[in-house]
C-alpha cells in the first residue's frame, strides 16, 4: 500500500508534511523521537508540527507511541504492528526493538491488559 493510501485510509489529509513524517518513520527500523524526525527531515518541518502530525497518526492507529525513560521521559514512535520491547543505549540514546517473549503466570482473578519493558545497556558501537 502506498504512503498516500495509508494516510487516506487512516482518515487523514494527504499533505507533504504528513507524507514526510510517515516516510521518515518507514525508513527507520528503530523507533524515533519527534526530534529524531526533525533531524531526518533536515528541519524542513517545525517541531510543533511534527508533534501534531505524530499525535494525529497515533490517534488514527497509523503508528505506535511508547515512552522511554532515560534521563527524562521521552515519547518514541514507530510503525511496528507486533508487540515488542525496547533496548536503550545509555551512551548514544539509540533505541532498538526486540520481540516480546514474556510469559508470566498470573493469578486467575487478574486480567493483564498491557505491559512494557525497557532494557538499558550499551549498543555494539558504544561498548
Amino acid at each position: 500500500m502506498s504512503d498516500k493510501d495509508l494516510i487516506k485510509n487512516a482518515g487523514l489529509k494527504i499533505t507533504k508534511a504528513n507524507l514526510s513524517v510517515l516516510q521518515a518513520l518507514k525508513n527507520n527500523n528503530n523507533p524515533l523521537s519527534a526530534k529524531d524526525i526533525l533531524d531526518k527531515l533536515n528541519k524542513k518541518i517545525n517541531l510543533v508540527s511534527i508533534y501534531r502530525i505524530l499525535e494525529r497518526f497515533s490517534v488514527a492507529g497509523l503508528i505506535k507511541e511508547d515512552t522511554i525513560n532515560h534521563q527524562r521521559q521521552e515519547k518514541i514512535y514507530h510503525l511496528s504492528s507486533t508487540h515488542h520491547h525496547h533496548l536503550l543505549c545509555q551512551a548514544c540514546q539509540k533505541v532498538f526493538c526486540i520481540p516480546c517473549k514474556l510469559k508470566i503466570d498470573l493469578p486467575n482473578n487478574f486480567k493483564l491488559t498491557k505491559h512494557q519493558v525497557q532494557l538499558t545497556g550499551l549498543c555494539d558501537k558504544c561498548k
